[in-house]
């Protein structure tokens, strides 16, 4: 398991955040009256996997870190059952199942065991991250945590004298080992832990032991293989320069988990067979996501690989029957595994179709989402933040750059390949000149086509910030444009050739991700923001709250209705939608509490469709 210590922080961020949002619960306004509909069949669920474990049984364990979860399946990987009510609101970050039919679980603050589903906190283990486990004999692990290495019981745990933060862990045939984040390589054959100075390296991010008593460890991308601990360990190249993340020696074969490469296989770590990942939106190989964490269990033939972003792959004929060059090991997405269908954009270019855009790629319903069918006989684009139509053609903001599809979704093209990769927040058409695209992003702020995407270039002139998260051309005044951004609002006159903050009466540093003109006074916008909804009357010169007093949140969409001029929905941060029906002075909430509402959109029947870290929800026209 490779421990996500970037993320540290935002974690503990996230759990502060949650348990407000528990005690808060209690002062919430009631629910409302209004029914949403799930409207999601057909999207698949996209997770970030920090863990796998195998029970002896077969019995599958996955850890989530985004949602925050522990699930199990079993049967196949065909049903999934949630886990871990008594660890709430803590992120798992590693698993172990032992053979005693108790799991235990390593968290962002302590190490937790559950037999026979009932939930307890291991004593002695510090509440700090507890990067991963590994069993020494019935009933005792080896815990490696922020605080060191712990040997760890049922009746609690008891420090090693490895002080280092331990970032991996590994046992087998009488010997245990345990990396650490700046004092190297630790082993243990059941007397003192010494230091292993064969091992040149201070970090280590994953280790494997082999049943030889051979060593194989990750260090900040690179593999290392140690064939005994009084031998001097050697770096051992992957093919194509791939960056290892995660290693796992299951008998002879050793397996080792790659940033963008996939899982390579072999014997002896001088020649290596590939496996090949297959998209869940065409035949065709596509490109693997990073690997967090590895599971076998081989009496069943099972293998399976987490992922960041995109949940879980398995494999069923593990290990491939044969090494040569006509060996096949493919590798597939866990159709409907544990995890979130999280749906960034949505977008309605007529009564018959609805597009869907998310982490997993780009879905079309046409039958007003009841079901979704992926897109992409070419392996579409993936991670979509924003979608639009201009003219015959579906364009998709990505975390690679824009893509058009010109018949619906079936074959895709990079527009912006010639600036290399970049990450797209939004996309706006100009109502004057359709011809003319803008792309909000990273790095070049705003990013402009005159000739329909075919060329792109970057107008950035008086930006002084990073990223767009929104962007919003006036219908009524050509070439005035407005920007969201990192630092508040920005604001144009000429097509973006300059740009000026204009941000007055927004709080600092606030990020805007929504921009919305009222549809009749020119000079009208609203701004959804970090710091809840604000609007300005007079083109951006000053602002003020919309919601004074409302628990908005954080406002990541927001729609006017088309007849309803005064009727304003926000989606939130966890907070659902809310609905004002005078222009934003008060509020109501109008349901999906608990949720990330991104993307609102009102279809040609009058219904209001939301794009959530939940999936897609309808709310009928009578509200």
């Amino acid at each position: 398991m490779i421990p996500l210590v970037s993320k540290g922080w935002a974690v503990r961020i996230a759990v502060l955040s949650a348990l407000v949002l528990l005690l808060a619960a209690g002062e919430a306004p009631p629910e409302p009256a209004v029914k949403w509909r799930r409207a999601d069949a057909g999207i698949r669920r996209t997770a970030t996997v920090t863990d796998i474990a195998f029970a002896p049984d077969g019995v599958a364990y996955v850890a989530l870190y985004e949602p925050a979860a522990v699930y199990r399946s079993f049967d196949g990987l065909t049903g999934w059952e949630w886990l871990g009510s008594g660890m709430l609101p803590l992120v798992p970050l590693s698993l172990l199942a032992d053979g005693e039919e108790c799991l235990w679980v390593g968290t962002e603050g302590g190490l937790w065991r559950s037999c026979r589903g009932r939930w307890e906190r291991v004593a002695g283990a510090p509440a700090v991250p507890v990067y991963d486990l590994a069993r020494l004999e019935a009933g005792r692990v080896a815990a490696g945590t922020e605080h060191g290495l712990f040997v760890c019981s049922a009746e609690g745990c008891r420090g090693t004298g490895v002080a280092a933060p331990a970032l991996a862990v590994a046992a087998a045939g009488g010997l245990a080992c345990a990396g650490t984040a700046a004092a190297g390589l630790w082993c243990s054959r059941g007397g003192p832990w010494l230091r292993v100075e064969q091992a040149p390296v201070s970090v280590v991010n994953s280790l494997a032991l082999d049943e030889k008593g051979r060593v194989y460890y990750t260090s900040l991308g690179q593999l290392h293989a140690c064939r005994s601990l009084g031998e001097a360990c050697r770096p051992v190249p992957l093919p194509q320069g791939a960056p290892a993340r995660v290693v796992l020696a299951r008998g002879d074969l050793l397996l080792v988990g790659t940033a963008g490469h996939g899982v390579f296989l072999s014997r002896s770590g001088d020649s290596w067979l590939a496996g090949t990942a297959h998209s869940p939106f065409c035949s065709m190989p596509s490109a693997w996501p990073e690997i967090t964490s590895l599971a076998v269990h081989p009496a069943s033939g099972l293998a399976l690989a987490g992922t960041i972003g995109a949940g879980l792959y398995y494999t069923g004929n593990f290990p491939p029957q044969s090494h040569g060059h006509n060996a096949q090991w493919s590798w597939q997405p866990v159709a409907d595994g544990p995890g979130r269908k999280v749906v960034h954009a949505l977008v309605q270019p007529d009564p018959g179709r609805i597009y869907a855009g998310g982490p997993g790629g780009i879905y079309l319903s046409q039958n007003h989402g009841e079901t979704w069918l992926p897109l992409g006989r070419d392996c579409g684009p993936t991670g979509v933040q924003a979608l639009a139509v201009a003219g015959q053609n579906l364009l998709a903001g990505t975390a690679d750059g824009v893509y058009a599809s010109g018949d619906g979704g079936g074959t895709w093209r990079l527009l912006t390949q010639s600036l290399g990769r970049q990450t797209i927040f939004s996309l706006a058409v100009d109502p004057h000149q359709p011809e003319r695209l803008y792309a909000g992003c990273w790095g070049n702020n705003i990013l402009l086509s005159t000739d329909g995407g075919l060329s792109w270039a970057p107008i950035h002139s008086g930006l002084e910030t990073l990223s767009v998260h929104s962007l919003a051309v006036s219908p009524f005044v050509p070439g005035v444009m407005y920007a969201g951004t990192v630092e508040g609002v920005y604001c144009t006159r000429n097509n973006g050739a300059s740009w000026a903050e204009c941000s007055e009466g927004l709080p600092p540093k606030t990020t805007v991700f929504c921009l919305l003109h009222s549809g009749r006074a020119a000079c009208t916008l609203y701004a959804g923001t970090t710091s809840g909804l604000y609007l300005t009357q007079d083109c951006g010169r000053s602002w003020h709250a919309s919601a004074e007093g409302a628990s908005l949140g954080t406002v990541y969409a927001c729609l006017l209705l088309e007849g309803r001029p005064k009727t304003i929905l926000c989606g939130t941060e966890q907070g659902g939608a809310w609905l004002s029906r005078d222009n934003g002075a008060t509020w109501q909430p109008l349901g999906l509490k608990g949720r990330s509402v991104y993307s609102l959109v009102a279809l040609s029947d009058g219904s209001v469709m939301a794009g959530t870290d939940d999936g897609v929800y309808l709310l009928e026209p009578r509200f």
